[in-house]
């Protein structure tokens, strides 16, 4: 009858305590019965024969014992409450049996293998799970080597610490042996310094994003650090990192020397000098010696074989060492000065060295703010500084500035100007405002506006407008003749209907200082006499003189409101409302673009009252009439007059270089067109022009001018190139050899979205090497910042769950899983989001047709959802613990969107998301399970169970298996009692909680149900 023991309902949890008590006390029962028999041997004979029974009076109680101990359920409830007193018992039958005269070899042995049987119960389980068909091959788990380019050159602002946390808990997750993490942190390190030193197919060195100064900061600065982080981690030993050492001098041979030739130093023997504190000088030494006696036999490295640091002049290793030693620097203003003081060197590899530094250290928002300040107050009137020095400091802070924020894209503006979260008086600068109009960067899917709020947006936008031209000194007059000549450009002009970047220069212009004739030249007065005839009568609705040539042009005239105006109207961007920038007249653009022409700067030096934003405000107008000017539809343009034209006017601005940034700036934020083309082609020749000249000149002070323009011809090459080359295009087929050919990495432009096919080039082109190339990662970044995290993350589920092989599916999901990594947290929450909406919904398993639960695939599929619901909870507990305590409840107003870098309130709201998506997770699970039927979603979450339950025993384990209720397991035995065992139960339950210990029973029930009777 034991078989038949059951709960009495699995509704009320309370109902499993009468049931532990009945059985632990028909134990005792039994037990105390088998004493008592026992107690008096010579009675055990007398009632044998009394009953003429074939057997000894304890032979009945000892098989009960025997059936109630061995049963699968009665068993495991004995072991629930207090196990030991059981043990106690048991063993004293044990010993009575043992005291018998006439000893019961069969009984005793029979106590014996119960009281084992009890202690074995008691014991914890572990749970062992071995998904089938991905673990045939053990193919090299390519996660480490994947995180290395992210931090290194997406995430440099990270810590060695973090960085280190991170590939322990990777490693950890993915199993990777501690040799293994050294060796995979060598083998990216050395890969990257050998791809930023050649050339790649379809894809040069003067073509491609620069990374050298981010390889070269992780590898001599940042990966010593983070090697010694992983010894204190505890998780890679002494050991280990002298194994890994020594592979990777065996195996990394051939790429080791590849770098020290291309970098001029011996990189290896300079990373274990940096790690003998750590390792020990008998431990490092024989392979110090083996490296040495390989480069010796090497001939481009004999000459670097001699010392640990042999630097040659002017290598990029000795430009950056210098650059670490500037930055130690104890006197904060002196460094600060020779910062600023590598614009008028023309030192750019200097400049970006020190740049990559700063970012490493987490200090490169600490010289945005202070160089911030200094242009706003160099920009602002002072009665105490003179205008020449007020422009000399103006003009090399935003050089500065300009260049840092060109060479990282990823570096918020916002924060980097402000110094940290949150807002500063650094945000009133023309720089703040200028770069957020026209640093050509890819734009974020902003939530469109109301439309009821437009009407109320736009007047808004009229007032800040004024606002701002009457904050930098521009004057307003003569806005309703400006009005009508910009209506005209829209009107003959009709395609450039999207400008999202650009100030909105089709809408209502400022008032402009009124022009004297003497100052404007004939041929500029002719041409805005031709300019203003033909702008009044097509822009006027109701014209009041009838003209016989202008007939056709009135019968336009009542559909133009009525259909193409709304057409035209724009949405009101961010810009427009929380940076506006001040725009002067096109009549004042004119004239100061005719008196550049002829070498002249526009703006009085005297002047003790000019604000300089003014100077800057004028560059979007005088940008346009040199575009109106290389218009070919108009008329061909004299290459020759108009690159001297742009020579004089370089020269006008000799004195604020910065000034051409803002042209080039202004123009790369254009719409593509032949005009632009061609205006590109011609600044890149005046550009070369200029400098040549300036370097032949004798004077001194020329000199130091060509300096600076070298470093402005230097921060603007990539746009001008981007503009005037246009990368060429390949057959698809092409595409697809190149790429699985490991010849092919598709590039972006700076504001591009890549596309699917570029999206799943870069997955051949990663996936071939197992390894993730930073021009590849840089096709993700672009696509995590214009919110695309699910079209990148579907094109790779899609790929790899269509390989048919269960390792490479195994090997492309840890790739996939490392790819989160690139950013903050939203790629974490985006995939989750979407792997639980397809896989896991309620109506999935009605959608089988597409092969979305095919078991090789699956099995792919829910070792990315484990692991993506681990590292969840891991990034969770970071947020909690680092930093100071978090109020309960969190200090937030619904709606919740994504906290952006200088959010004050980052941190809250990333907790709080994070907790939502893991809570409505655990929710979803419930609300299948509770329907009771068993269905492939319920066989995936079964699974998705399992998963986590043998995950490696880690951090992130041990917080996500308390937020998985026993309560859901249960559920799972009850549906399906063959797909789930005891020991999957104990990994989430708590000993010490009474309603897990009953949740316990209930769940043991439930195993035993099909069989009950």
């Amino acid at each position: 009858m034991i078989r038949y023991v059951q709960i009495k309902s699995f509704i009320d949890p309370k109902l499993a305590d009468p049931l532990v008590i009945m059985i632990r006390q028909t134990l005792f029962f039994l037990t105390q019965l088998i004493l008592d028999l026992l107690s008096d041997e010579s009675n055990l004979d007398t009632m044998q024969l009394e009953n003429d029974d074939p057997q000894r009076a304890y032979q009945k109680p000892l098989e009960a014992l025997n059936s109630l101990v061995h049963d699968s359920l009665c068993g495991m409830l004995l072991t629930i409450q207090n196990p030991s007193e059981v043990t106690e018992q048991l063993k004293f039958c044990l010993d009575s049996f043992k005291k018998l005269e006439i000893a019961d070899k069969n009984a005793t042995s029979l106590m014996e293998l119960l009281v084992e049987r009890h202690v074995e119960n008691c014991k914890p389980q572990r749970f062992e799970y071995d998904p089938e068909v991905l673990t045939i091959f053990d193919l090299k788990n390519p996660s480490i080597r994947i995180l290395i380019p992210i931090f290194a050159c997406f995430k440099q602002h990270e810590s060695c610490e973090n960085i280190a946390a991170t590939i322990q808990t990777f490693g950890q997750l993915m199993r990777v042996s501690g040799d293994d993490v050294i060796f995979d942190l060598l083998h990216a390190s050395i890969l990257l310094k050998c791809e930023e030193s050649m050339d790649l197919l379809h894809l040069p060195k003067q073509h491609r994003v620069d990374f050298r100064w981010q390889s070269t900061t992780f590898f001599y600065k940042k990966l010593p650090e983070i090697i010694r982080n992983l010894i204190k981690g505890g998780e890679v030993s002494v050991e280990d990192v002298l194994k890994g050492l020594d592979r990777a001098l065996d195996g990394l041979s051939m790429m080791f020397d590849a770098a020290d030739a291309s970098w001029q130093n011996a990189s290896f023997l300079y990373l274990i000098k940096q790690l003998e504190p750590d390792l020990g000088i008998e431990a490092i030494e024989p392979l110090r010696q083996r490296r040495r006696e390989h480069m010796k036999t090497t001939a481009n490295l004999a000459d670097l074989a001699e010392t640990d640091d042999v630097l040659l002049k002017n290598s990029e290793i000795e430009k950056f060492l210098m650059a670490n030693e500037e930055t130690m620097n104890s006197d904060s203003n002196d460094f600060w000065t020779t910062f600023i003081g590598k614009i008028n060197k023309g030192d750019c590899d200097d400049f970006d060295a020190i740049t990559s530094i700063l970012t490493a250290e987490g200090r490169i928002t600490e010289a945005g703010k202070i160089y911030a300040e200094r242009n706003k107050a160099a920009q602002q009137p002072s009665e105490v500084v003179s205008v020449e020095e007020r422009i000399r400091i103006f003009d090399d802070t935003f050089l500065l500035l300009s260049r840092i924020i060109i060479n990282n894209p990823s570096l918020s503006i916002s924060l980097f100007v402000n110094g940290g979260p949150g807002k500063t008086e650094a945000e009133r600068t023309i720089f703040y405002r200028w770069s957020m109009w026209f640093v050509r960067r890819v734009s974020r899917n902003n939530r469109p506006e109301r439309q009821e709020d437009m009407d109320a947006l736009r007047k808004e936008v009229e007032m800040l407008v004024r606002l701002a031209n009457e904050e930098v000194g521009i004057e307003v007059e003569e806005e309703e003749e400006e009005k009508e000549e910009e209506k005209e450009k829209e009107e003959e002009v009709p395609v450039k209907e999207e400008e999202p970047e650009v100030p909105p220069v089709v809408e209502e212009e400022m008032k402009e200082p009124e022009v004297k004739d003497e100052e404007m030249p004939e041929e500029e007065e002719k041409k805005e006499e031709e300019v203003m005839d033909t702008s009044e009568e097509p822009v006027d609705p109701k014209p009041e003189e009838p003209e016989a040539p202008e007939a056709p042009e009135p019968a336009e005239e009542p559909e133009e409101p009525e259909v193409e105006l709304p057409k035209e109207i724009r949405p009101v961007t961010w810009n427009e409302v929380h940076c506006p920038l001040p725009r002067i007249g096109k009549k004042t653009a004119k004239i100061y673009l005719s008196q550049m022409k002829e070498t002249h700067q526009f703006w009085r030096k005297d002047d003790q009252n000019l604000n300089i934003g003014a100077i800057v405000a004028a560059i979007p107008r005088i940008g346009q009439l040199l575009v109106e000017e290389h218009e070919e539809k108009r008329h061909r343009i004299d290459r020759k007059a108009a690159e001297e034209h742009l020579t004089n006017i370089l020269h006008a601005i000799d004195s604020m270089p910065s000034l051409f940034i803002c042209l080039v700036q202004w123009l790369d934020c254009e719409p593509d067109s032949p005009a632009r083309t061609s205006l590109a082609i011609t600044m890149k020749s005046a550009l070369e022009k200029r400098i040549t000249s300036l370097a032949t000149s004798l004077s001194g002070e020329h000199n130091k001018n060509s300096a600076k323009w070298r470093f402005v011809k230097n921060t603007v090459q990539q746009m001008i190139d981007e503009m005037i080359d246009k990368s060429p295009t390949f057959p698809e087929v092409t595409c697809t050899a190149f790429s699985r050919a490991r010849r092919f990495c598709p590039y972006v432009a700076r504001d591009e979205k890549p596309d699917h096919v570029k999206l799943k080039h870069a997955w051949y082109y990663m996936r071939q090497q197992a390894w993730a190339s930073p021009h590849a990662l840089r096709l993700l970044e672009h696509a995590n910042i214009a919110g695309e995290y699910n079209v990148w993350s579907h094109i790779y589920i899609n790929k790899t769950i269509k390989s048919g092989c269960g390792d490479i599916m195994k090997s492309s999901v840890d790739m996939i899983f490392s790819f989160l990594m690139m950013d903050d947290l939203n790629s974490i929450i985006r995939m989750h989001e979407s792997l639980m909406d397809f896989w896991l919904s309620e109506d999935a398993g009605q959608c089988q047709v597409d092969g979305r639960f095919d078991p090789l695939a699956l099995r792919a599929v829910i070792r990315l959802m484990a692991h993506v619901m681990l590292i969840a909870e891991w990034a969770l507990d970071r947020l909690v613990n680092d930093g100071p305590p978090l109020q309960d409840p969190l200090p937030l107003e619904e709606p919740i969107g994504t906290p952006e870098p200088e959010d004050p309130l980052r941190r809250e709201k990333w907790v709080f998301l994070l907790r939502a998506m893991l809570e409505r997770t655990i929710n979803r699970f419930s609300k299948i399970l509770r329907k009771g039927v068993l269905s492939t979603v319920v066989n995936t979450i079964i699974q998705l169970v399992k998963s986590i339950a043998g995950a490696a025993d880690c951090q992130a384990k041990r917080l996500l298996v308390r937020r998985i209720p026993p309560r859901l397991i249960f559920q799972l035995a009850y549906i399906e009692p063959s797909s789930v065992d005891y020991s999957l139960m104990n990994v989430f339950c708590d000993p010490n909680d009474e309603e897990h210990t009953r949740t316990k029973i209930l769940f043991l029930c439930a195993l035993r149900r099909p069989t009950v009777v």
